[in-house]
């Protein structure tokens, strides 16, 4: 997991953590400021009260909604795309070399998914 972030740019890794916060929050070897920053993101775009308190401040409103936080990732004006996982297998399984979902991760990241 280390290995396939230290070979991004940091262009490459932020747009990563904005298409999927949630998975890029999790796996154990990507950069903890990384992780971090995907892991604000998910708590902003989450309307459940009990977690409002952890995600960071920040000022304006996104959405349009009144109150402030930013858009569902997982909601269609997003921009988020499901993520093949056929061939991952455990936690950090979405990274192992030749698995589907690396595949779609590359292809992401050098702006060839649509």
């Amino acid at each position: 997991m280390n290995r396939f972030f230290r070979g991004l740019t940091a262009a490459q890794q932020q747009a990563l953590a904005v298409r999927h916060p949630l998975v890029v929050g999790n796996p154990d070897g990507v950069p903890v400021a990384l992780r971090y920053r995907a892991n604000a993101r998910s708590l902003q775009a989450n309307h459940d009260p009990r977690y409002a308190h952890l995600a960071p401040a920040h000022s304006g409103t996104r959405d349009g909604n009144g109150d402030g936080d930013g858009p569902d990732p997982t909601g269609r004006n997003f921009g988020a795309r499901r993520v093949p996982a056929h061939e991952a297998h455990g936690h950090t399984g979405y990274f192992a070399p030749g698995t589907d979902s690396l595949r779609a991760f590359v292809s992401i990241t050098k702006g060839e998914a649509r």
